[in-house]
């Protein structure tokens, strides 16, 4: 086989993996930003949840909008003192009729399930006063019921095999570290691990490519095809076709 056809095949092969080449820098994600998640444990005890890296938590964590009063936050002014009135007279009636007697389900959601008052966690219920009866309903009142931080966590955290929860989140709530190119909908996420503890996961770092990589990635998607076609030009002027056969007169 003649050096100069083993060249050209060569050439010929190089030339479509130029071609190719966007496809194949695709994976390499060198013009995506990178998105590291961090997971850290979450304890409850001594009437307060705590964090292992209390750095990582945000004012704005599922945990503050699922228990009011955590930090004494002055936006939580009226709630928490709201609340503690209500534990101390026990129950507040309202205007809101119920058919049947016990505890019911709140007419809306409430911004809040559970209060933490005096190192004690309380969880917001409804109570339907069989003692106030009017028409055939029952007065709904709002009342207080004592509950453990471990059950609230268990309540308010999700378990890390569930189906909405992305592989990356996933990954750093078990390994304490995730990266990913796409910035994931799950974070800042309260997750119940197999072991049963417990792990806060958020977003801790956003870092751009390097400039080097960012010009890589524009040599491969722009530049490596019109090099691959040029490559193809050039063997297309190679190609001799030559006729073989009977000349008939």
């Amino acid at each position: 086989m003649p050096s100069s056809f083993r060249r050209d095949v060569g050439l010929a092969l190089l030339a479509l993996g130029l071609l190719a080449a966007p496809l194949w820098a695709l994976p390499l994600h060198l013009d995506d930003p990178t998105y590291r998640y961090e997971g850290t444990a979450v304890t409850a005890g001594n009437g307060s949840i705590d964090y292992a890296d209390s750095d990582m938590v945000s004012h704005e964590t599922p945990l503050r909008d699922e228990i009011a009063c955590t930090d004494g936050l002055p936006w939580e002014v009226r709630p928490c003192a709201f609340e503690r009135l209500l534990l101390e007279n026990r129950t507040v009636p309202t205007d809101i009729q119920y058919g049947s007697v016990g505890r019911v389900r709140p007419p809306v959601d409430d911004r809040y399930q559970y209060v933490l008052l005096n190192g004690s966690v309380y969880e917001t219920t409804y109570i339907a006063n069989e003692s106030v009866q009017r028409h055939g309903d029952y007065r709904i009142d709002l009342a207080l019921e004592r509950t453990t931080l471990e059950q609230v966590l268990q309540d308010v955290s999700r378990p890390v095999t569930a189906a909405e929860v992305s592989p990356t989140v996933a990954e750093a709530a078990r390994s304490g570290d995730a990266r990913s190119h796409r910035e994931v909908e799950s974070a800042d996420t309260l997750l119940r691990l197999e072991d049963g503890t417990f792990q806060y996961v958020t977003l801790t770092e956003e870092s751009e490519p390097p400039l080097s990589a960012r010009n890589l990635d524009f040599l491969l998607t722009y530049f490596a095809p019109l090099l691959g076609i040029s490559l193809l030009g050039y063997l297309s002027r190679r190609v001799e076709v030559t006729y073989v056969g009977d000349e008939r007169q």
